[in-house]
């Protein structure tokens, strides 16, 4: 429940829990070891550092990284949709990786269900802050509260901002246009963000070491 360099792989196993065959027993025994060599790994809450924690602080705005992977479950050809989600202050407060409960039939489409996911729990996310704490956000009127969108698939972004909606994304039509709706009014922005960065690419799947480690130090698990 704490531990999201794990979720991928968590839900890859999962739906097997009542009739596992000897391979994914020896990935949950793979997966044991993972964890018992990193006992010490845990989410560092209210101790975000650097200028992104600084930049959210001064804003009041929720960044969410939204993912997925194409295609990626073999038997069914389901993508993976995956977000993270970091408050005002650097730290990681939700995440998500699961698979998608229809077939994209591009990367766009997959994308569009990411996002739109995501965003979804950001907005809850925001206006939860707001009741919660309705003082700070009446102090500190002249910052600004949305949601930040962070997506590395360039032609999804790109038809979100020009308004061209192509057909092979109609079964995704409601939430295009309230994307493009919560994105007109204010309540979100959305910009492009390279793979290396994004935040959510280990929940979507399994990374070598090197790049395991790099999204372990994003999600600020120390």
């Amino acid at each position: 429940m704490t531990r999201p360099d794990i979720a991928y792989a968590a839900s890859l196993v999962g739906p097997f829990t009542a009739n596992p065959s000897t391979l994914h027993w020896k990935a949950v025994h793979r997966k044991l070891r993972y964890i018992r060599a990193t006992t010490e790994h845990c989410l560092l809450l209210g101790g975000g550092t650097g200028k992104q924690a600084s930049k959210q602080a001064n804003s009041l705005v929720l960044t969410v990284y939204a993912d997925a992977d194409f295609a990626g479950e073999i038997d069914g050809m389901q993508s993976t949709s995956s977000f993270t989600i970091i408050d005002p202050y650097g730290a990681t407060v939700n995440w998500r990786s699961l698979k998608q409960s229809t077939v994209a039939k591009s990367t766009a489409d997959t994308e569009f269900n990411a996002i739109a996911v995501s965003a979804k729990e950001g907005i809850w996310l925001q206006k939860l802050q707001r009741e919660l704490y309705p003082s700070v956000f009446s102090k500190h009127k002249e910052k600004k509260s949305y949601i930040q969108l962070f997506n590395d698939n360039q032609a999804y972004i790109a038809s979100l901002m020009n308004g061209k909606f192509c057909a092979s994304t109609r079964h995704v039509g409601v939430r295009y246009f309230w994307l493009k709706e919560i994105i007109e009014t204010g309540e979100a922005e959305i910009e492009y963000m390279r793979t290396d960065e994004m935040v959510a690419d280990g929940l979507t799947k399994a990374l070598e070491k090197t790049k395991h480690e790099l999204f372990i130090a994003m999600l600020g698990m120390y």
